[in-house]
């Protein structure tokens, strides 16, 4: 699963600093916890899903999946809602 631009709480914006935690839980409890068919990747996405709901799904020893939450890189985003999201995100990658 992957964000598009209105599965957030303010259009076309990744959330807000001080509303990050409980954004970010909701989604990953949506995705990783009540979603069973996801719960092996929950443990290996939570740190990453948590910081700026990016993850990687390692599917075999072949294949990962790389998820980019690009709502940090919006040319419509506000400035003061990105806060460090993009940059984290970037030296994950």
């Amino acid at each position: 699963m992957t964000f598009g631009n209105n599965d957030c709480r303010y259009h076309d914006n990744a959330p807000p600093e001080a509303e990050k935690n409980e954004f970010y839980s909701f989604i990953y409890n949506l995705w990783f916890v009540n979603h069973t068919p996801n719960r092996p990747f929950a443990a290996a996405a939570k740190e990453t899903m948590m910081n700026g709901g990016y993850y990687r799904a390692d599917i075999s020893d072949d294949v990962s999946i790389l998820e980019l939450n690009t709502m940090a890189y919006n040319k419509d985003a506000l400035p003061e809602l990105i806060g460090q999201s993009a940059t984290d995100q970037m030296a994950w990658l």
